[in-house]
């Protein structure tokens, strides 16, 4: 018997009681405190529900992705005030994550959007996509290794290679890593300056935005 538990012994019974009514009453006691125990432990988890995505299944990885896309613009996050309404504003991010990721879930063999959605819940996972959202040192270790990953499964995706480039000379910056934020940033914009993909040359200009705006102390 633990320490506590010998230290919280019954009361004793009352002479004018029998001793069968005292451990009967006892075993009422703990019974009411069991109930009480589950009524609260339930009505904790109606009052914090963990939040679950239905999202129904598209013809294609393409129409998924873009289901995705629609529902994250419906929500419209930055619209909702994350100080006063950080219930709402965590609840609303969760379920547009797991929308994305059930592109990955319903299309797995898809090598066009699949990634891009893969990308999308990377991105939230680091706090990319929103400044209010806060990410420890740990977190962001991990987010590297999944970006190196991603853009190691899918070679031939020029986005994804540029994409995550571009993200982790964003997350050297979130860690004050400086120099090895320029190198990631330097190499984006060499390599796909002249890419035939407007959105990859859009991201080689920020890259080369950064790059000049990034100081390195010697």
């Amino acid at each position: 018997m633990a320490r506590g538990a010998e230290a919280r012994k019954p009361p004793a019974v009352p002479p004018d009681q029998p001793l069968w009514r005292g451990k009967e009453m006892l075993s009422r006691a703990f019974a009411i405190a069991a109930i009480a125990g589950a009524a609260l432990l339930a009505a904790a988890c109606v009052r914090s529900p963990a939040p679950v995505a239905n999202v129904p299944i598209q013809e294609s990885a393409a129409a998924q992705f873009k289901y995705a896309e629609n529902y994250r613009a419906s929500l419209n996050l930055a619209l909702t005030d994350a100080e006063k309404d950080r219930a709402r504003f965590n609840r609303n991010r969760e379920v547009i994550r797991q929308t994305y990721q059930k592109v990955e879930e319903y299309f797995p063999a898809d090598r066009v959007y699949t990634p891009l959605a893969i990308l999308n819940v990377i991105e939230m996972d680091a706090g990319l996509d929103d400044v209010r959202v806060k990410v420890g040192a740990d977190q962001l270790e991990r987010v590297m290794r999944q970006l190196d990953d991603l853009a190691a499964e899918y070679p031939e995706h020029e986005f994804i290679q540029a994409k995550t480039l571009y993200d982790k000379g964003l997350i050297q910056i979130m860690r004050e890593n400086y120099a090895r934020a320029q190198e990631y940033f330097l190499e984006l914009r060499d390599t796909y300056r002249e890419s035939s993909n407007e959105a990859i040359r859009t991201l080689a200009q920020r890259a080369a935005y950064y790059y000049n705006r990034t100081y390195v102390n010697q």
